[in-house]
């Protein structure tokens, strides 16, 4: 049995919007076909209380390691 299986993206996307909704954020993805594709980018986050978006263009690889979420090795 292998411990350090990689996370698939969709399992990584689930864990870091878990970690994300006691901070009132959600992880949100823009479809590529969406003429706010270029500023938001793949993933933005988005303030629940305000409706806001509070940060685009976000690395989801780099948000699940600043959020402590362990990821042997990067999505596919």
């Amino acid at each position: 049995m292998e411990l350090n299986k990689p996370l698939t993206k969709r399992a990584l996307v689930a864990r870091v919007s878990q970690k994300l909704k006691s901070k009132n954020l959600i992880l949100k993805k823009c479809r590529p076909d969406s003429d706010l594709y270029s500023d938001l980018g793949d993933y933005y986050l988005m303030n629940l209380k305000t409706l806001a978006i509070e940060t685009m263009n976000v690395d989801l690889q780099a948000l699940a390691n600043e959020l402590g979420i362990n990821t042997p090795e990067s999505p596919e």
